[in-house]
């Protein structure tokens, strides 16, 4: 989200895009609600598949946090809040029912 909202820190401080982007939270929330997946899921959504080529790194700075597996995880939280089926795959990942989206979709589809 730091780089979609166009911070990038500040070289040779301590100020990183993450931060700057809590500084500048409440003029983005409008942003945040318009386009944020987590923002936007509802109970009626149909169900959710979550790839990640790496593993999560909870509590680690990641260069993308809003493409990471970090944000795959507290996407899956959301989803189960809310009832909406989500398998969340990245390599170790417990749970996993289909290692690949294919044949996720073709069951998925199979049940329409």
């Amino acid at each position: 989200m730091q780089s979609a909202a166009g911070f990038k820190g500040v070289p040779g401080t301590k100020i990183t895009p993450f931060t700057e982007l809590l500084v500048n939270r409440e003029k983005i929330l409008p942003w945040i609600a318009e386009y944020s997946p987590y923002a936007l899921l509802t109970a009626d959504d149909p169900p959710v598949y979550l790839f990640y080529n790496t593993p999560p790194a909870m509590g680690q700075s990641q260069e993308s946090t809003a493409h990471s597996a970090n944000f795959g995880v507290g996407l899956q939280q959301r989803c189960r809040s809310l009832r909406v089926d989500c398998e969340l795959v990245y390599p170790g990942a417990p749970e996993v029912k289909h290692a690949d989206v294919a044949p996720y979709l073709i069951e998925r589809l199979k049940e329409n």
